[in-house]
């Protein structure tokens, strides 16, 4: 697992490698508020193997319009999926979008060593970042506002928040691994017991009429 990079560049790295199309504005506003408080971070962002150099450049000039400073962050091509990987080890923690929270993104992240700051907002869809980190132990990892959201993003800017960082990446994947997130006979077990209950309920409500 990788150093935090943190520790080697004394700044600390977001990143944020959804589809584009989750990098709302509300996404890019609560970025920039978190630009404004602090001087010592930088964003990395890749939104996918498909997306254009079009696309890219038409995020960067949003993230630049709502005020975004140029040298604060880095809108980069898709990449093999080796490398996709291994670019997780360039950032220190990767931050959720909202109201779409990343899926599969977020479980690498936690795979390769970097936890996720996720923001939870009403209905199924909203909650799956909380759900995700949740069921990896990391539920102080969820907020529910914008402004803590933010709040977070800059404590963990503090290079006095770095060690207890660097500490959690490097047992990271050992921590998620024995987690329900990545029990995968649990998860059958249980979505098998689930559909066999729905099933049992349609019957019986059939049945009734």
């Amino acid at each position: 697992m990788a150093e935090l990079p943190a520790l080697r560049l004394g700044e600390i790295t977001f990143g944020c490698f959804q589809a584009l199309p989750k990098i709302n504005n509300r996404v890019i506003n609560a970025w920039v508020r978190i630009a404004q408080r602090t001087s010592r971070a930088r964003w990395r962002i890749r939104c996918g193997a498909k997306t254009s150099e079009d696309d890219r450049q038409a995020l960067a000039q949003r993230l630049l319009a709502a005020g975004m400073p140029v040298e604060r962050f880095r809108v980069e091509p898709g990449l093999p999926r080796s490398s996709y990987l291994a670019s997780y080890g360039e950032i220190d923690v990767a931050l959720d979008t909202f109201s779409y929270p990343g899926g599969t993104t977020t479980a690498e992240a936690l795979w390769m060593g970097v936890p996720t700051l996720t923001l939870s907002t009403p209905g199924m869809l909203g909650r799956q970042g909380e759900q995700i980190m949740s069921a990896a132990g990391m539920a102080d990892w969820v907020c529910f506002d914008e402004d803590a959201y933010v709040a977070r993003a800059v404590a963990l800017a503090d290079s006095q928040a770095w060690p207890e960082l660097a500490q959690l990446r490097r047992g990271l994947r050992e921590q998620v691994a024995t987690s329900p997130l990545f029990d995968n006979v649990r998860f059958a077990r249980e979505w098998h017991r689930l559909v066999r209950e729905i099933w049992r309920d349609a019957c019986s409500t059939q049945i009734s009429h």
